[in-house]
């Protein structure tokens, strides 16, 4: 089974993509369906479903709007609009597919199979990594599953990451930032303790590059760049500095 959410503002076509899912893909299990997107902010981060089926045309807040506000690095984005103009951001959002409306049954069901396709391969890939990782004796680099294949950096090469949607960006010593197949929550038990501390749900930080903390709460490292910190983790943020120095 796959573990989805549903939302659009519009009562009749909200009613209308769950009769369809639920006659045509039975392997779905809607968890909850809304017409209000703030409802649903709370609902995924509760849930942590593994889709969601979203509008992106809604008052008060878009749907790309949604997904900025949302904190489940592994789940699944299938947009629902009336607007084709909305492709290239939707791509740019990392959704895995975009249906245009009225729906048609078998578009619906070919993006589906994307979604489980996708799900299959990250277990799989999550699978072989913990693998490698926990058979590893030479525990002085860790594996970063990219588009590519996989990538092996040590830890003091790792500047930051940043997680959108499902992946993580990785900026690194040596290259261009790395975009990684594997989500943020991912990492954060691979890079292990001193060194490393996620500032925010979204951002994980190289202690060793902290170049300057500000009281707003923001941390400047040394490549220039800034990273929120976020107020639950300050405390826990200043106790580890201070155990560190």
């Amino acid at each position: 089974m796959i573990t989805a959410i549903l939302i659009d503002d519009e009562e009749i076509a909200l009613k209308s993509l769950e009769n369809k899912i639920r006659k045509n893909i039975p392997y779905i299990d809607i968890l909850f369906t809304t017409q209000d997107p703030e409802e649903a902010i709370n609902k995924i981060d509760e849930l942590q479903p593994e889709l969601i089926f979203l509008d992106i045309d809604m008052p008060m807040i878009s749907g790309f709007d949604l997904l900025a506000k949302i904190n489940a690095p592994n789940t699944e984005v299938i947009f629902v609009t009336a607007h084709v103009n909305y492709a290239i951001n939707a791509i740019k959002h990392n959704a895995i597919d975009y249906i245009l409306k009225p729906i048609d049954i078998e578009e619906l069901q070919a993006a589906v199979e994307k979604v489980k396709e996708n799900i299959f391969e990250k277990e799989n890939l999550n699978k072989q990594i913990t693998l490698l990782q926990s058979k590893s004796k030479n525990r002085s680099s860790i594996i970063i599953p990219t588009q590519q294949g996989l990538s092996f950096f040590k830890p003091d090469q790792i500047i930051r990451l940043e997680g959108t949607g499902g992946y993580t960006t990785i900026y690194t010593t040596k290259e261009k930032p790395i975009l990684s197949s594997a989500n943020i929550g991912k990492f954060s038990t691979l890079l292990e303790y001193p060194n490393f501390f996620q500032a925010h749900k979204s951002h994980i930080v190289n202690m060793e590059f902290i170049k300057t903390y500000l009281n707003e709460g923001t941390l400047e490292l040394t490549n220039g760049d800034f990273v929120p910190l976020s107020k639950p983790r300050k405390k826990q943020f200043l106790e580890q500095l201070n155990n560190k120095f």
